[in-house]
């Protein structure tokens, strides 16, 4: 988790945005261009990865915070 005191969103770009919403068809298998993944844009698949990588860290954080839950009987405390 990143904390800060300033607020961020000025440093995402429209560009970013654009990708972070890109995303979403590349989760269904839909690119921008013909072809396979190696036929589409170096700087999409690379985003695409960095953003799958990032998907499944939340996922993996999240689940761990449910199974800690879970195990303390739904009691939040200081997870």
């Amino acid at each position: 988790m990143i904390e800060s005191r300033t607020c961020l969103l000025p440093m995402i770009t429209p560009q970013s945005r654009f990708l972070v919403r890109m995303y979403r068809h590349y989760k269904e298998r839909i690119l921008p261009f013909g072809g396979g993944l190696l036929d589409q844009p170096h700087l999409y698949a690379e985003a695409m990865e960095i953003l799958a990588a990032r998907e499944s860290v939340l996922r993996a954080e999240y689940a761990e915070r449910a199974r800690r839950r879970r195990a303390h009987g739904g009691h939040q405390g200081d997870v």
